[in-house]
């Protein structure tokens, strides 16, 4: 309702004269009119819903989407808006018809297809949903920034923010492509938010302090030139591997048991020169192995040096450490292996995943330990005695189904309350999922995560 006769006839007023406006110039009222007329409504306490349905009968007549657009965007209302807060989602679905429409026939559509080579239909068969519409977000903010107001919650808005006050020409053209085709995972971080902003100014990514290493020249020309689908941390290993002029198909094995330590340049050179030159000698279960033993050492020692190293002599190495391992855990199953400790004073914590559940939960017996060591082949089996005397408390992330619980990561946390380990298997470094997993028991628990 208004609050008083004269607020309702002025917006009679001001609606009227917006009808023959909207039929001789539907993109002037789309970027002048319509963040303003909502204002004045909502302070009058009017019906949005109704206004915007007043509105959007008078565009309709204005627009015809094309087929595929109209599906597109009802992708993006049911899947995207639904989820952040449009108001009235499915009568802004012309709304939203009309921008995108416009959007392409724009100079940044045509400055995309430009950069990655592509004919300007291809855009729409390579893209995703999600990158189309941060194209859009972008583009708008520009272009109609009082529609994209009046359609979008604030809070969703502002990690795009840093870049309305570039040029769309300069994100085009700087921005390397993975970060192009992959902005809203950079955006939604404040570290990340700020390297994207100066790299699409146009610095260069040595002279950037959030910048994920300390690039050289040849890493930093190499992380421009990343694959498309790469993340920031994928791009940083191609930058890493290529400016080493390493083999690149070592990436994988690296990034599953270094992931947590890429930014220890002086730790992984010596380390990616080595495999390099012997990684045609081995296999994938060997290199695995291999980097698992280097794991452990790096875990113990934090100024390991393999200088002067053989590939035999680290497989010697590595075998005798596994060998170790073994008989130690023989003679903790002969010793303890009824043994049971009173459990740590932390909550375990569950998360519903997909069709899953995932689950960190204590292990409080030799056994327990013994059977997480074998199923994921590393050192826990020996750590019975330290868990008993108290001075540790080992935990299982687990992911469960109706068919299986596999373990994923097991963690170490100290008697002070530190996490001071999380391997996969093999020694593995945790992946990103499962580290948000473990942060957000941490918070949870009362633990201390670095």
């Amino acid at each position: 309702m208004f609050n008083h006769i004269n607020d309702f006839n002025y917006f009679e007023e001001r609606l009227s004269s917006l009808r023959s406006l909207v039929q001789t110039d539907v993109n002037r009222f789309l970027k002048e009119d319509l963040r303003g007329l909502y204002a004045f409504f909502r302070r009058s306490k009017g019906d949005k819903d109704g206004l915007v349905d007043e509105l959007l009968q008078l565009c309709a007549s204005s627009f015809r989407p094309l087929a595929d657009r109209q599906m597109l965007v009802d992708e993006w209302c049911t899947h995207l808006f639904l989820e952040v807060g449009l108001g009235g989602a499915n009568s802004c679905r012309i709304l939203l018809q009309m921008a995108f429409a416009d959007l392409e026939r724009s100079d940044f559509w045509r400055q995309i297809a430009e950069r990655f080579q592509l004919e300007e239909h291809q855009i729409l068969e390579m893209a995703e949903a999600e990158q189309l519409f941060d194209w859009l977000i972008l583009w708008m903010f520009h272009n109609y920034p009082n529609l994209l107001l009046f359609l979008l919650k604030e809070d969703f808005l502002k990690p795009y923010r840093a870049l309305t006050q570039i040029d769309l020409a300069q994100l085009v053209q700087y921005l390397p492509h993975f970060m192009f085709w992959g902005i809203r995972p950079l955006l939604h971080r404040k570290q990340h938010r700020h390297l994207v902003q100066k790299l699409a100014e146009g610095r260069n990514i040595r002279q950037i302090k959030s910048s994920p290493i300390v690039f050289s020249k040849r890493m930093a020309h190499w992380f421009v030139l990343a694959p498309r689908e790469s993340d920031l941390v994928a791009a940083t290993w191609f930058a890493i591997f290529k400016g080493l002029d390493a083999d690149v198909s070592l990436i994988p094995a690296f990034k599953n048991h270094f992931n947590d330590q890429f930014q220890d340049l002086d730790f992984l050179q010596p380390i990616i020169h080595f495999f390099d030159r012997c990684s045609h000698r081995l296999g994938i279960e060997e290199m695995s192995r291999l980097l698992g033993y280097l794991q452990h050492l790096r875990d113990e020692n934090e100024t390991l040096n393999i200088k002067g190293w053989t590939l035999a002599s680290l497989c010697r190495r590595a075998r005798q450490w596994y060998d170790e391992l073994e008989l130690i855990r023989q003679a903790n199953a002969a010793k303890m292996s009824t043994r049971q400790w009173a459990a740590a004073p932390y909550d375990s914590y569950e998360e519903e995943g997909k069709d899953c559940i995932f689950r960190i939960e204590q292990l409080t017996s030799a056994r327990e330990l013994l059977k997480e060591g074998r199923r994921m082949r590393h050192c826990v089996g020996t750590y019975a005695i330290k868990c008993w005397r108290g001075e540790a408390s080992i935990w299982s992330l687990r992911k469960i189904d109706l068919l299986s619980c596999q373990p994923l990561v097991t963690i170490e946390v100290s008697r002070q309350g530190v996490i001071v380990q999380a391997r996969g298997k093999q020694n593995a470094a945790p992946d990103s999922h499962a580290t948000a997993l473990i942060r957000r028991w941490a918070r949870q628990a009362g633990l201390l995560y670095r």
